[in-house]
């Protein structure tokens, strides 16, 4: 049995990634809307540097013993581009690459803005944590498909 490192992206590494990840892991509960308290207890949520894009950051290993990490592309959509060079490489049965770009909304991109790209957490982090409560159900969605799609 190959053991699949799973690989949850976005643009900063930061939210939406991390919230996958950690769902993903057990780390959070996917019934249940977490609080700001266990959003900003997570290893990484809202707590990258400029130095950590483009960067596998490790999140942990799931109950089948796989890994799962996070990764900030500082790119929109970098879907189709992280796809196919795994498969140039000949990773892409090792890798499961699981963008989250498509369920950041506008609070979790200002406040992401403002938190980690101006370096003003106190300003950011109410728009993220509502923003990231407001994804979190379709997070939880998505989760539960890769899973399925992919174990």
């Amino acid at each position: 049995m190959i053991l699949i490192k799973f690989v949850y992206f976005d643009y900063g590494g930061s939210h939406s990634s991390v919230l996958a990840a950690n769902i993903h892991l057990g780390n959070l509960n996917s019934a249940k809307t977490p609080s700001d308290a266990e959003l900003i207890n997570l290893p990484l949520f809202d707590k990258t540097v400029p130095e950590d894009f483009g960067t596998m950051q490790y999140v942990g290993q799931d109950e089948n013993n796989h890994e799962v990490y996070v990764f900030g592309t500082r790119h929109s959509d970098f879907t189709a581009t992280i796809n196919g060079l795994a498969a140039l490489l000949g990773v892409s049965t090792e890798y499961t690459f699981v963008g989250t770009m498509p369920y950041v909304n506008y609070l979790l991109r200002l406040g992401g803005f403002l938190s980690r790209g101006l370096s003003a957490p106190s300003l950011g982090r109410p728009f993220v944590f509502r923003g990231a409560k407001m994804a979190y159900p379709a997070l939880a969605n998505l989760v539960d498909r890769v899973k399925v799609e992919t174990i």
